[in-house]
């Protein structure tokens, strides 16, 4: 059986916490698919380089310190998975709360739905 959580939760600590762009880039090639896309509700990313320049555009924008928390376990079946999570500053209240919906291909995720919820 794959294991969903193993793959979403290391999207998570080794792309979305990675604030090194040699890193993340890194990640992104053994976790991601060759020609990924993130859907988010007003953008659309392809490719594995457009991701990372968004990721590291996001770092720009949050408060410093701002770490990526999964709040459970990720669930998944027929190559399809979410994972519920939070983003805050260590020992804060998250500033923003969000889902993420992957599909996966081979193993690796090929496209990743995120939603916000800001509560």
């Amino acid at each position: 059986m794959f294991d969903y959580d193993a793959l979403l939760q290391a999207n998570v600590m080794q792309v979305f916490n990675e604030r090194n762009h040699s890193l993340r880039e890194d990640a992104m090639a053994r976790l991601w698919t060759d020609a990924p896309s993130m859907i988010e509700a007003e953008e659309v990313l392809i490719g594995r380089h457009a991701i990372s320049r968004h990721v590291a555009a996001l770092h720009e924008r949050l408060p410093a310190g701002t770490r990526f928390t999964p709040l459970a376990p990720a669930i998944g079946h027929h190559d399809t998975a979410i994972l519920r999570w939070a983003a805050a500053i260590p020992g804060q209240n998250p500033h923003v709360f969000g889902t993420d919906l992957a599909l996966i291909r081979d193993g690796r995720i090929d496209q990743l739905y995120v939603f916000l919820d800001r509560r």
